[in-house]
């Protein structure tokens, strides 16, 4: 710039030139390196009026992400010009910001001779056992530079008392100091903190691809040149790298996270800050591995120890440690903020170290002396290896834990083996108001019998012979059984006479309950005094048949799952898988993949946990052994029964074909127990007309009608001869067909008119089975006789009485008096007719076949035949001309007489019963025919 006189394009006089003046330089020398960081904006000038007048201005140099690099300020005295003012911090994705404390600043010009030591030599071999600690300085032979590692982590390069180069590696968090430098003998430089992460690492490039030439035939030096640059050099004085980035290879690499970098060409193994479980044996897991990229193979190595020294920890992610430390070591759970002791030395001897091996956990103080935490007994496979160096110490917490634990694992087979707060080794789970306490298997003083089972404990098996089996609770797979596991399972209580699992009531109401573990059927058994309650396998629960004659699989328990293969013994079809689980019973047809369910709940109105299914020789189905039923055998015990799945539905037979009971009333195209049958519908050989206390059923070839009271089977004669073997029966619109299995007509019955109103059904009035086609019933069983020939077409009479010249009346209203009144042709109500059901005779109403005269409490009213066929047997004796009511309970007969105030016109003309007495003419009926 110039300075000219004021003009008034111009009023400052000040003439800006193309030309560049270098007017100050902020580095005393070309050095062939940046200082700071630029990023993606550059750096830029600040010049700011102080309000302090005696400082007057400053300029400040800033790098691209806003750290100061340089600065000068007014009335500034003996100012020599600096690379840095404070030591920067190279940017990073981890916080790096400079502390505050005073020793973290290395001021430019300064050179503390008290702290930093000359080694007095240029140069250091390269080698395993070769390094630069904090503090430890490489001079230069004119004595001019050194390069050593600071307090706050920088390597730096000092021009007598400035700096001239830094790694940028002062003051970053995740590392801790005392830093040292340390070197790999293939000339690579390496600064690690005080646990032996890698803060920056020099690279060789060479050594990537021929790392034996050089470890054979080569020795590299770190040298410091009086120019002030650091290279690695060879015994020839070949240059590998240096930290003039000008040069070819001045490569290194910036960690921002903890790594640990072993030198793999001295064999090292570095012992991680960060550990996280030890082993009894290392050697199994100690191995190296290269892991294929999309680019170059990555050489990884694992090494683990069996030990924590004084000063380490077993860490964990939930806020719990292991400590060691000179005298002790503690558990802490900062969750809780407590502090456990475990075990400790003696203060004069102090802490060797924590180990664990094949005999347990041991604390080994510097004497020599070998405090136990806990002794293993050793364990042995088939091959006679020692399962105990598969052992593992950690902190362990699962979802289903109440806090984390110190634990002891078997990585082997993943038995929990040893536990701080105690594992139980349980023979049984009982309702006992604290725990039982005793010696099981080699471990002394531990929990035996107790009401709950949480992660980690086991329960032995009961047998002799497999007492060494057990089960046990996995907080990651659920409850670990010899051959399997049943996942889920987070806890197992007895409680309040209830069986619990993960505090879901799985079996309640029994009394005295215990659960033990059977090895050689690998299963969970529950059970009391008097019942065999529940059981949990621990895979599929096989079974041929689900059958009522076998123990073993007649019953599903709920968590379980059944495999049946086939139907039954007489029809090997292959069958299902069924299960039972929160109420539901799912099953599956084996030739379709859909899965079916069958709300137990819903279809029984039971409020209560269903735990067990069970199909009996008696031809029951219980729930909960016996608590409910779910059917109920209606006739005769047969040989068995069988549950299996077919068209899409759960279905009951017994050892005849019979069936019994279907989760969805339709088996084929109509209800397993439907009480009529119309067109089109199927009666094939083992369904039935089912009509509640008897029933007509096609079995063996033969039509039986059943007595469900008096468990009498009686065989049909539906023809004179009943020559062929009955399959079906087919309702037609005319006729009813009696078929074999080759669908031949055996015999039908016909009527002359065609009728879509056709129909097989019960007649529950007369306790028989009927065809009725045009409101005409065409067939029955039994037949029905009476003293005025067959009712099938009924003949209505009148019966009248000449002493009142009146005639019985039956009021429209079930349940009114039945009395004597004026006769009337155009009423019904007078009408009536006997009929004979099983030699039993009864009075029924013309209003309806359904409304008979009862006794009821000594009252003569209606009531409905097929609910009082005990009130209403009623005959005529015809040589008397009584009505006579036989007393089923006294076995005694009285006869029906009318009222003595026939005068009386407030009388209602009710009937009564009285001592039958041929002189009374009260009690005197005539029956005569309707006009």
């Amino acid at each position: 710039t110039s300075t000219t006189s004021p003009t008034s394009d111009n009023p400052n006089g000040i003439t800006i030139e193309d030309d560049d003046y270098i007017i100050w330089d902020s580095l005393p020398k070309d050095l062939p390196f940046n200082v700071g960081f630029p990023d993606d904006k550059g750096y830029y000038l600040h010049i700011k009026d102080e309000d302090d007048v005696r400082i007057g201005a400053s300029v400040t140099l800033y790098d691209g992400v806003g750290v100061k690099i340089w600065e000068i300020k007014g009335h500034q005295e003996n100012y020599n010009g600096y690379a840095f003012p404070v030591e920067y911090v190279y940017p990073l994705s981890i916080n790096g910001n400079i502390k505050a404390d005073y020793e973290y600043y290395d001021k430019h010009n300064v050179h503390n001779t008290k702290v930093v030591k000359d080694l007095n030599t240029n140069t250091i071999e390269m080698n395993c056992s070769n390094r630069l600690n904090q503090n430890e300085a490489l001079i230069s032979e004119n004595k001019k530079y050194r390069f050593y590692v600071q307090k706050t982590g920088n390597m730096v390069i000092k021009d007598n008392s400035r700096t001239t180069w830094s790694s940028n590696t002062a003051n970053i968090d995740l590392f801790d100091g005392p830093y040292k430098i340390v070197f790999s003998p293939l000339g690579e430089i390496i600064l690690r903190d005080k646990s032996n992460y890698s803060i920056w690492h020099s690279i060789n490039p060479l050594a990537l691809v021929d790392s034996e030439n050089l470890l054979n035939s080569y020795k590299f030096y770190l040298t410091l040149t009086n120019e002030g640059e650091l290279i690695v050099e060879d015994q020839y004085h070949n240059v590998y790298w240096s930290n003039w980035n000008k040069r070819l290879y001045d490569g290194h690499i910036r960690f921002v996270n903890p790594v640990l970098y072993e030198i793999t060409s001295c064999s090292e193994h570095v012992r991680n800050k960060y550990i996280y479980e030890i082993f009894s044996e290392t050697d199994i897991y100690n191995y190296n591995y290269f892991e294929n990229s999309d680019e170059d193979p990555i050489f990884i190595k694992k090494y683990y120890f069996n030990n924590l020294l004084p000063g380490e920890s077993l860490l964990s992610d939930y806020n719990m440690y292991l400590n060691v430390t000179d005298t002790e070591v503690k558990l802490i759970n900062g969750n809780l903020n407590e502090t456990t002791i475990i075990q400790s030395c003696p203060k004069d001897e102090g802490v060797k170290e924590l180990q664990l091996n094949n005999q347990g956990l041991f604390l080994i103080c510097n004497n020599k002396t070998k405090k136990t935490i806990v002794s293993i007994d050793p364990k042995f496979d088939e091959k006679g290896n020692n399962l105990n160096k598969y052992n593992r110490l950690s902190i362990e917490y699962r979802p289903n834990m109440k806090k984390p634990e110190l634990m002891i694992f078997n990585v082997k087979n993943w038995e929990p083996i040893w536990k701080y707060s105690g594992i139980r080794y349980l023979s049984s789970i009982r309702q006992v108001n604290r725990p039982l306490y005793g010696s099981s298997h080699g471990i002394n003083n531990v929990i035996t019998v107790d009401n709950s089972m949480v992660a980690f404990d086991k329960i032995y098996s009961s047998e002799k012979g497999n007492n060494e089996d057990f089960i046990y609770l996995s907080s990651i797979t659920g409850l670990e059984f010899k051959n399997a596991a049943v996942g889920g399972v987070k806890n197992i209580t007895l409680a309040n006479n209830n069986l619990y699992i993960n505090d879901n009531v799985i079996v309640n109401n029994n009394l005295n309950m215990e659960l033990t573990y059977e090895a050689s059927s690998d299963k969970l058994i529950a059970y009391n005094n008097t019942h065999h309650i529940w059981e949990l396998y621990s895979s599929l629960h096989l079974c041929d048949y689900f059958i009522s004659n076998s123990t073993n699989c007649n019953t599903i328990y709920t968590m379980n799952k059944m495999l049946i293969y086939y139907i039954s013994p007489n029809e090997k079809t292959e069958n299902t898988l069924i299960s039972l689980i929160d109420n539901l019973l799912f099953y599956s047809d084996y030739n379709e993949k859909i899965i079916y369910n069958f709300n137990i709940a819903e279809y029984t109105n039971i409020n209560d946990s269903i735990f067990s299914l069970s199909v009996l020789n008696n031809g029951n189905i219980e729930l909960n052994n016996g608590q409910y039923l779910l059917h109920k055998e209606y006739f005769v015990s047969d040989e068995y029964y069988y549950l299996y799945v077919k068209y899409k539905n759960l279905i009951l037979r017994s050892s005849t074909g019979e069936y019994k009971w279907a989760a969805k009333k339709t088996i084929t195209n109509r209800p397993y127990d439907a009480s009529e049958i119309k067109i089109g519908e199927s009666f094939r050989e083992g369904e039935m007309l089912y009509c509640g206390d008897y029933s007509m059923i096609i079995l063996n070839g033969k039509l039986l009608y059943r007595d469900h009271k008096s468990k009498i089977s009686t065989e049909i004669k539906y023809s004179k001869n009943n020559s062929g073997y009955l399959y079906k029966i087919v309702v037609g619109s005319n006729n009813i067909s009696f078929k074999d299995k080759t669908n031949e007509d055996i015999y039908n019955i016909y009527d002359n008119k065609i009728s879509n109103n056709s129909k097989l059904y019960c007649d529950k009035n007369t306790r028989s089975i009927v065809w009725k086609i045009n409101n005409t019933i065409k067939w029955r069983y039994p037949e029905i006789n009476s003293n005025n020939g067959d009712l099938q077409d009924k003949k209505y009479i009148l019966l009248c009485s000449k002493y009142y010249n009146k005639c019985l009346y039956a009021a429209n209203r079930i349940g009114n008096n039945v009395r004597y009144a004026d006769y009337s042709k155009t009423l019904k109500n007078f009408k009536w007719y006997f009929e004979i059901i099983n030699k039993k005779s009864y009075l029924k109403s013309a209003i309806n076949d359904d409304i008979c005269l009862i006794v009821d409490n000594n009252k003569i009213i209606t009531g409905k035949c097929s609910e009082n066929m005990d009130k209403a047997r009623i005959s005529y004796n015809e040589p008397k001309n009584y009505i006579e009511y036989f007393n089923s309970s006294n076995k005694q007969y009285k006869c029906i007489s009318g009222i003595d105030e026939r005068n009386n016109r407030n009388s209602r003309q009710y009937l009564t019963l009285a001592n039958c007495n041929k002189k009374d003419e009260k009690m005197i009926w005539e029956i005569k025919t309707p006009n």
